[in-house]
């Protein structure tokens, strides 16, 4: 049975499938499918399009938010969980981040389709709290571009580079994870047309599958626990992986449980 959005926790990874009825196809979704059917991790799916992070705060996140924050909304303990619940419940807040092709990096909403639903084991839910806190905080500049050539390497370059080439980016995305706009996302100066940072050794911005990459290894190093603790999805080389690679190494780790969820038309589509 699929979820409801009420069902998904901070954290779930969401990837569109675009061989649903569901789903619109685009032309973007057509290239992608084209180009990830020539190389992708093969336990994956070529169909997969599109990938973000369910970002949007759960009543417990919310409680501890407040509790960390020394904020007391209400003089019950019962009368504050309840406004917690029903923050989390409301369709005001921003439900995911993402790499949108159209709006670079961004806090945004669910649109419609068939989503595969990835989430963490019960133990692990502390990880995934944090990588949705750290894509809301890389969300919230709208600083961070969409990487067109970052997703286009993702389907020439192998994403199992080793892990000693995998843990090197993570421990940027970690080193950098309560940064708004990291210094990984920021072109190097020779791609530029008018800013004035230089960031050497990297691509710059972002694609969809490889934010969530990077939300996740930044996620497991920071809390201290290691990339050994979101399984696969630790030996990935984020800046080449496609949706394609993102699926296949979800799916072959143990650490993640899969779903599916089924989004009618909301008023953000297209947007």
């Amino acid at each position: 049975m699929a979820l409801t959005k009420a069902q998904l926790r901070p954290g779930a990874v969401l990837l569109l499938d675009d061989s649903h009825d569901l789903t619109d196809s685009t032309g973007a979704h057509a290239m992608v499918k084209g180009g990830q059917r020539l190389r992708g991790d093969p336990q994956g799916s070529a169909d997969m399009v599109h990938a973000v992070v369910w970002s949007k705060m759960d009543a417990v996140e919310i409680a501890q938010e407040h509790q960390t924050a020394g904020g007391i909304v209400f003089a019950a303990a019962a009368d504050n969980m309840a406004f917690a619940q029903a923050v989390a419940a409301s369709d005001v807040e921003p439900e995911i981040s993402e790499a949108s092709g159209r709006f670079g990096v961004r806090n945004h909403w669910l649109r419609k389709g068939r989503y595969a639903v990835f989430t963490l084991n019960p133990d692990q839910v502390g990880i995934g709290r944090l990588a949705a806190r750290i894509a809301r905080t890389w969300g919230s500049s709208g600083l961070i571009e969409y990487s067109q050539s970052g997703a286009t390497a993702s389907v020439l370059n192998p994403a199992d580079m080793g892990i000693g080439m995998a843990a090197r980016m993570a421990s940027e995305y970690a080193r950098q994870a309560s940064d708004r706009f990291p210094a990984w996302a920021k072109k190097p100066s020779h791609e530029q047309t008018g800013g004035t940072y230089e960031v050497n050794g990297n691509f710059g911005n972002a694609f969809c599958s490889q934010f969530v990459v990077a939300c996740y290894q930044a996620a497991a190093i920071a809390s201290g626990q290691g990339l050994g603790t979101i399984g696969t999805l630790g030996t990935v080389y984020a800046p080449y992986a496609n949706a394609r690679d993102l699926h296949g190494a979800l799916r072959r780790s143990q650490c993640f449980q899969e779903d599916e969820i089924l989004v009618q038309r909301t008023p953000h589509d297209g947007q």
